[in-house]
């Protein structure tokens, strides 16, 4: 219990600074950005997001799988294969983008590209250094990259750069990181014959799962102007602090779960962490909302006060999102392919389908759409996991849990939308 309750407070350093690429602008948003503009890099922030899970190729997710189901001796020949195929395909596509730069129009979006792609090489890292519990090096290396792109984004929209100034600053540290650590750190590839097939049949399915997760904004975007698109981003970057927690404990607990069940066994001091971790993200929640309703209510004339209709659902999403522990488990340890593969394209169909339908009722319903297709697919894996005797218990009670907590919000949400 010790190396993990010492690995979660490393990683929960390194995803609070990580997560600052996002936290950091919420006072930028309220002091510093209009609506208008925070809508706009929104939009940008769409594109770093889907380039940097796409440009990985799925292979921090194969580093995770195959890791410790590899004999010692091959385990570092394999990470150095999956950083190497990265590493070249993003130089390619890198070396066709830059000359775009010298064009005005396309000259944001091919810094987001640019940093985008670097920042799919760290992830990889970060997948290396989860896999081997090397949590102080995970932690750095967030430091330097999602802090160092927080400062640096920070300095330049309080310069007068704005959205510019976001683009640049969180695309320099990534590819400042990624440099870095393809010099410095260099381990000798081998040849992996599953590899190939593994992400020609699993890379589409990442793909669909980021669309999926940003189906909110890409939704929001064609149903409502900049400015509100903005007040939205704000309600989520506000309810990412709620996910901040949680990722930070899955960083943590699953490693452990996975190495004990590769032994033949499980952890039962990490499923008890994982379950406190998610009460208190529970209460968390509930505090966030309480403060951001009373706000409103007391500031009215502020013009950020009516991203608290959008609170509500937007803190059900990372509740959500990161349900289920035991499903991920599962999934990795029993090798369940299958399930990687069409579980993104349920995924999409009904969280993009759940998002539609809130937008045409009324915008502040879009959350709660993803959240419908978010719960039906975790309670769909969970089923068929269970009927096929592959499901790893221990996170018994999440699922009441959190649908108890949606009615609560979605009440709470009814209520602040008629004031």
């Amino acid at each position: 219990m010790p190396s993990i309750r010492g690995n979660a407070l490393y990683y929960l350093i390194g995803t609070l600074v990580g997560r600052a690429s996002g936290l950091v602008l919420i006072p930028l948003y309220v002091l510093v950005l209009t609506p208008q503009e925070a809508g706009a890099w929104a939009v940008l922030a769409v594109l770093r997001t889907l380039v940097s899970a796409g440009a990985t190729c799925g292979l921090d997710g194969y580093l995770t799988q195959e890791y410790w189901r590899r004999e010692e001796a091959v385990r570092p020949g394999l990470i150095g294969t999956c950083r190497l195929v990265v590493l070249k395909s993003n130089l390619a596509i890198a070396a066709l983008a830059l000359p775009c730069v010298w064009w005005e129009p396309a000259r944001l979006w091919v810094l987001t590209l640019v940093g985008g792609q670097a920042m799919a090489f760290v992830t990889v890292v970060l997948a290396q250094y989860r896999i081997e519990e090397r949590a102080r090096a995970h932690c750095l290396t967030i430091c330097l990259t999602g802090g160092g792109g927080a400062v640096l984004a920070a300095i330049l929209v309080c310069a007068g750069l704005g959205v510019a100034g976001l683009a640049i600053g969180f695309a320099v540290p990534p590819v400042l990181a990624a440099a870095w650590l393809a010099v410095r750190q260099r381990p000798s590839p081998i040849r992996d014959p599953s590899m190939p097939a593994y992400v020609r049949r699993l890379l589409p399915a990442r793909l669909m799962a980021e669309v999926a997760g940003q189906a909110d904004r890409l939704v929001l975007a064609g149903v409502v102007d900049a400015a509100q698109l903005g007040l939205y981003d704000l309600a989520a970057r506000c309810a990412g602090v709620i996910g901040t927690v949680l990722s930070s404990a899955k960083n943590a607990v699953l490693p452990a779960i996975l190495k004990a069940l590769a032994g033949g066994g499980d952890d039962p001091a990490a499923w008890a962490a994982w379950s406190r971790t998610r009460w208190l993200a529970l209460a968390g929640s509930g505090l966030l909302l309480g403060c951001a309703v009373l706000l409103a209510w007391l500031f009215p004339e502020h013009a950020w006060s009516p991203a608290v209709i959008f609170l509500p659902g937007a803190l059900m999403v990372p509740l959500w999102t990161h349900a289920s522990l035991g499903n991920a488990a599962a999934i990795y340890h029993h090798r369940a392919v299958a399930i990687q593969a069409w579980q993104p394209l349920i995924a999409l169909v009904l969280v993009t389908g759940g998002a539609v339908a809130g937008g045409v009722i009324h915008p502040a319903f879009v959350p709660w759409g993803v959240v419908l297709g978010l719960a039906s697919v975790l309670i769909g894996v969970r089923w068929r996991l269970r009927s096929t005797r592959r499901s790893v218990d221990g996170d018994g009670g999440e699922i009441m849990q959190l649908v108890i907590a949606s009615c609560l919000f979605f009440v709470i949400a009814m209520v602040q939308a008629r004031f």
